[in-house]
Order: C-alpha cells, then structure tokens, then sequence
C-alpha cells in the first residue's frame, strides 16, 4: 500500500473535455501551484478500500491551481475510475510536484510527440519551447479527434507548429517518417502508450542518432497485459499468490504481505526488478522500459509493477535477506 504523507487539496472543477477524459483543478490548501515543464503531482485515491497513489502531468492552470487530465481507461486497475468520480468540494492529498521528465533547452529543434493523453506534459513543454524561441513541432497523435484532449486550444495558441495524426482520419502517425522530418541534431521528446514508444524507439535506433536526444515519459504497460490471471511463487517467503487479471503482480506480492521496493510504477526507474527463477506454463509479458531488449529475451528479470505472465506459474526471489548472527 502507498500512501502520500503530502498536502490536502480541493476538487474546484471537474468536466469531461474528450471522449473519456476528466480535466479536474485542484485548488491545494497551503496555496502553493508552482511548476515547471514536464512536472506531475501525485494524488492518493481510494480503490477497492485502499489508498493508492497514482501520478498524473500538470497543465498549465488558472492561478491558485494544479490542472489534470485523467483518461478512464477500460482497463484500469481503478485509478482513472475514481479520479474520473471526483466532485467539486471532493477533499485529498497531494504531494510534489516533481519532475522526472524535465526540459533541457539547448536552441536545437524540438520534436514533441504525444499520444492520447499523453498531451499533458507536452503541453507546457511546448509553451516554454515557445517562450524561450526554441525551434519546435509538436505532433499530437490519437485513434479519434473526439478522443483527443485540447485541439482547439492548441490549434489557437501554435499554429502550424502543432501538427495532429488521427488515425480514424487516415493520417496515422509514422515515427520514422516523423523523425525523418525533424533535424539531424535535434532531440525527441515523447509521451504516450508503450506502443507508440516502441515504433518511435525503434525508428530512432534505425537512424544511428543518440539516444542522448531521446527523451520520454510513458503509462507503463501493454493494454493487454493483463489478460490472464497467473501464480507467483516467493520461496524464500514460503508464497504462492495468485495475481488477477485486474491487479498487477506488484499489486498482489504487497497485497500477500511482501515488502518490496517501487518507486515510479510505470517500468522506467527498475527499483521493483526482481530475479526470475523459472517461468511454467507462460511466458513473461514484459511492458517495461528499464530493461533492455537482450535483458527481457533472457528472461532473468521482471519489473512486476507493469509485466507479468501470460499464464501459468513464475517463480522469483526477492531482495529480501534476513540478518545473519
């Protein structure tokens, strides 16, 4: 269970501005909103009895608030389900903001690609590339414009610097035709679903560029992942859980009693990875970005806060080692 030790906020304002997508303004009660480009804030909601905390980007805001949007996600593991529940006067607690997906401004142009939801970050990156007259593009990606956050108001505020693919209108994004069109120096930034980063990721390894330049924030997970339910077994805690389809293996080891190490919860920072003893009757589903492509095809290791089997059994260590006398 994670629970924030933060500040208390207010629910101000809740409406749907996308198909399936929130905006919520949370007036904080110490009064402080402060941000910069890239930042989130992490809220603690209730699902199913406990506190959970889930992180969501900041978008510029009226004064006096921090602004989010929550896609409800029909696989969700609660989280967007009771966020999207909030009303205005709704109490919580918040903590940060904090960056993990900061700016670097350099002059060189900026390729800034989002998809779905992932616009919120984007958002006040592209404002500040814009206030610093730093070169930019910013691609905004989605299945349909009804399910896309923002247009108008971006189409008003960039021009043609803001460029959509949809794909239900025929202009599916390319990420190597998109990065074939960017500078030879210039960097990506990028936020979205794992599979749009994975085709982004891939076309820039294709072009030799430095990774140095590829910059990215994600949601952690394939949105198929969980469509089985499977058996962890700890041996040396004398455990085997049960992980449902709904809950991640994380989620199911803390829930049996384990304590283990997590930070980020979207697969990038690795701090849950734990070594893999044998895998029966499955295969892992990894859906993380900390370990590299060789790591996952040897299947030592699993970042259980977003992989998992796709059935059967999987047996781990942990980190845990008892004191010696």
């Amino acid at each position: 269970m994670r629970t924030l030790a933060g500040r208390a906020a207010t629910v101000v304002a809740s409406r749907t501005i996308a198909t399936d997508i929130t905006q919520i303004d949370l007036s904080p009660d110490d009064g402080e909103t402060g941000f910069v480009s890239g930042a989130h804030i992490d809220v603690e909601v209730t699902i199913g009895g406990r506190r959970e905390m889930r992180s969501y980007s900041l978008i510029p805001a009226p004064a006096g608030c921090y602004r989010i949007a929550v896609k409800r996600e029909a696989a969700s593991r609660g989280g967007s389900a009771a966020m999207s529940a909030l009303g205005v006067g709704d109490r919580l607690v918040i903590a940060g903001p904090s960056n993990d997906f900061p700016a670097h401004f350099d002059g060189r142009e900026k390729l800034l690609v989002a998809g779905g939801i992932g616009i919120t970050p984007m958002i006040s990156h592209a404002r500040a590339c814009a206030a610093r007259g730093e070169p930019f593009r910013l691609v905004y990606a989605g299945r349909s414009r009804a399910g896309m956050a923002y247009v108008e108001e971006l189409t008003a505020e960039f021009g043609d610097r803001l460029e959509l693919r949809i794909s239900e209108e025929g202009t599916r994004i390319d990420p190597a035709a998109e990065i074939a069109r960017s500078a030879d120096d210039g960097a990506l930034w990028f936020c979205g679903p794992h599979c749009l980063l994975d085709g982004l990721r891939q076309a820039w390894k294709a072009t030799g560029r430095s990774w140095l330049d590829f910059r990215f924030e994600n949601f952690g997970g394939h949105s198929d992942a969980g469509a089985a339910d499977f058996v962890v077994a700890v041996p040396r805690h004398g455990l085997e859980i049960t992980v449902p389809a709904d809950k991640s293996m994380l989620e199911a080891m803390e829930a049996a009693g384990l304590d283990l190490m997590s930070f980020c919860l979207r697969g990038e920072c690795g701090l849950c990875a734990l070594p893999v003893v044998a895998v029966e009757g499955g295969a892992i589903v990894h859906a993380d970005v900390f370990l590299s492509d060789a790591e996952k095809a040897d299947g030592t290791h699993i970042c259980p806060c977003v992989s998992r089997l796709d059935g059967g059994r999987i047996t781990v260590d942990t980190n845990y080692r008892p004191d010696e006398i």
